[in-house]
Parts: C-alpha cells; sequence; structure tokens
C-alpha cells in the first residue's frame, strides 16, 4: 500500500498522556472514564457530559428563542453565563418528523424566562432547523470542578505561593484550535489572611471559587501542565453518556476537539467524512488543499489521519498513510482537525454505543 509523504510545517507540541478507559454504566445512563496524568503536559478532554436539568417539547420557535410546551416556571436568567462564561447549553434529543434532521445540534443559553430559553445562534435561524414538537434537553456543562474536583478532593497539586510555575504547581490551560487561552491553577488557601483565598485562579489573579463556573464545550480538551517530578496519578472523570448523536462545529482552520463518547469510535462509521472533510486526490497530504487530523500525542502532532478519495490508491481513510477505516477515534484524547473550508463543518456523529 502506498504511502504518503507528510508536507506540513507540524506546530511542536510537547505532549505525554496515558489514558486507560473504564467504563462502568449504569442503565447506558451514567459513566465513569479514568485517565492517568504524568509529570509533563497531558492532552486532556471527557467524552462524558452533565445530567440533564431539563427535558421537553418545544411549542414555540423564533430566530434565537425557545418556547417549552411545558411551564418548568423557571427563574429568569437561571441559567445565564457567569463573567462572560457560559453555564448551559440545549442540546436537539428527538425530531418531531421521526428523521434525524438535527439531532445533536446544540446551542449555549444566554438567558432564559420562566417557559422558555434564549441562545446564541451564530448568526443562524432556530426557526429553519426546528419544529413544534421537537425535544430538546438543557444540561449544565462541564466544568474544571467535575475534572480536577474542588477543596480536599483537588487532584491537582496545588498553589501555595500566588505565582503561576509549572515546577511548583499543575497548570490547566483551555486548548483552541493550535492555541492555548490563559492560565488556570488552584491556590491551597495558605494566603487566605491577605486577600487570596482557597480556589481556583486564572493567570491575573481572578478568583474562580470551587471552579464550578469555570466550563468547557462539549468536546473541548485542555492542556494539564503536571507540575516536574509528580508521580503518575490516576483521575476519574463521571458524568452522563449520551445515547444519540452529537454535533460538533469546527471552523476553517485548526480546531481542537475531544470525542464526546466514551467508547472507542470506528472513523469510517463517524460521518466526519460525509460532513464535510475535504478529501485528499494526489497523495500530497497538504493542509491547504486537503482536511487532516492529528492526534495530539509526544512532541509533535501524532498520529495522522487523513481521507483520500483514489484513484490511485483504495478510497478511504488512511492512518499515517495506512488504509485502515476501522481506526477508532480514542475517548478522553485531543485531535486537531484542520478543516479546509470554506465555512463551517458541522459534524453530526452518530452514536457508536448504538448498534
Amino acid at each position: 500500500m502506498k504511502k504518503y509523504e507528510l508536507r506540513l510545517a507540524v506546530l511542536r507540541l510537547a505532549v505525554a498522556m496515558a489514558a486507560l478507559p473504564s467504563i462502568c454504566l449504569a442503565g447506558n445512563v451514567v459513566g465513569v472514564h479514568k485517565v492517568t496524568i504524568v509529570a509533563g503536559r497531558n492532552f486532556i478532554s471527557t467524552p462524558l457530559h452533565s445530567n440533564t436539568q431539563f427535558a421537553g417539547a418545544i411549542s414555540g420557535i423564533s430566530a434565537n428563542t425557545l418556547t417549552f410546551a411545558a411551564n418548568p416556571a423557571w427563574t429568569a436568567n437561571q441559567f445565564a453565563p457567569v463573567s462572560g462564561r457560559p453555564q448551559y447549553i440545549v442540546i436537539v434529543t428527538s425530531d418531531a418528523s421521526g428523521s434525524p434532521g438535527v439531532e445533536g445540534d446544540w446551542w449555549h443559553v444566554t438567558g432564559n424566562a420562566g417557559q422558555s430559553i434564549t441562545v446564541d445562534n451564530h448568526g443562524d435561524t432556530l426557526s429553519s432547523h426546528l419544529a413544534a414538537g421537537d425535544t430538546l434537553e438543557l444540561r449544565r456543562l462541564t466544568s474544571l470542578k467535575d475534572l480536577f474536583g474542588s477543596g480536599a478532593g483537588c487532584v491537582l497539586n496545588k498553589d501555595a505561593n500566588g505565582e503561576v510555575l509549572t515546577t511548583e504547581e499543575d497548570v490547566v490551560t483551555v486548548v483552541q484550535g493550535t492555541s492555548f487561552v490563559g492560565d488556570i491553577f488552584y491556590h491551597d488557601g495558605s494566603l487566605a489572611g491577605i486577600g487570596f483565598p482557597e480556589g481556583y485562579y486564572d493567570s491575573d489573579g481572578n478568583h474562580a471559587g470551587d471552579g464550578s463556573t469555570l466550563t468547557l464545550n462539549p468536546g473541548q480538551p485542555v492542556l494539564l501542565q503536571r507540575k516536574q517530578g509528580s508521580a503518575p496519578k490516576t483521575i476519574a472523570f463521571t458524568g452522563a453518556v449520551h445515547q444519540g448523536r452529537f454535533t460538533q462545529y469546527l471552523v476553517a482552520g485548526p480546531n481542537a476537539i475531544g470525542p464526546v463518547f466514551p467508547v472507542p469510535a470506528p472513523i469510517g462509521a463517524s460521518q466526519l467524512k460525509e460532513s464535510g472533510f475535504l478529501s485528499d486526490v494526489n497523495g500530497e497530504v497538504l493542509t491547504t488543499e486537503d482536511s487532516v487530523a492529528y492526534l495530539m500525542n509526544g512532541s509533535f502532532f501524532g498520529t495522522q489521519l487523513f481521507h483520500y478519495a483514489g484513484p490511485d490508491a483504495d478510497p478511504g481513510w488512511y492512518v499515517d498513510g495506512e488504509f485502515n477505516n476501522a481506526a477508532p477515534i480514542e475517548p478522553t484524547r485531543a485531535y486537531t482537525v484542520f478543516h479546509k473550508g470554506p465555512g463551517q463543518l458541522v459534524w453530526r456523529q452518530p452514536s457508536p454505543l448504538v448498534p
């Protein structure tokens, strides 16, 4: 089988990650996933989700507001963002027409009234996709508290002096594309007497308490820079297992994503290609011409995944140049997907949990 030459200037990313997936399902709803973190850089994502806060059919739709048939009598704006950071999403779980439609699509909640939810529609119009009778769920986003705990239950090496140094404590950074956005650490409270209480802080010294408002999008990876000299530590992520189709939104250019299902998902059945992932046609894998994905692993981008359209070799998915439509998308890992564009790629991935 023909090998493909990679002609891409690769971004160097120092990574050290050992993932030990261990799933424990109760009625196919609740899951536990274990990840071993080591000293140095660990790229981590969680394939589990927060529990559903509310589920129901909608009776009315506007450009960015959904009205539910039931009257939950919510408090105004109880689901609004905190300090500009979204706290909740709504996700489509059932299309009243019976077709998959937009099942799995989701939007950030920007506010709510007693019976309705307003969302960030990203310039789209909800009424062009949804109809009365469609069922949606309201979910809280996963937070750093959910991932790493707080107080005595925090699994991170804690800061003791207010200085952000990976030689002294663990530092968490959100990954966006090929960039790292802000440094977050956990202070042990030893400086509480001078106005520096225990909890999570960003690199500007802003206190975020127990980390419950420091939320992540579904499938959004983080970089955990583990304190130098730390022994390996296995941590357990808990949460809900999503049962149906789930959507990820990829912009043109690099996208940092993590799997949203807690089991390996064969890439050939993932619908990534069918969603607009641009195939290679000439044997030269270039992000200026093709869509390309990389596993974040080692000091460079790791395993390369791309789709080849033919005709010089079998059409299908290739992993480091070898044909493999069954290659797994691995839970808890992080990937960089270079979407050729133009425009957004809406990847509606079917659940690998459903036969």
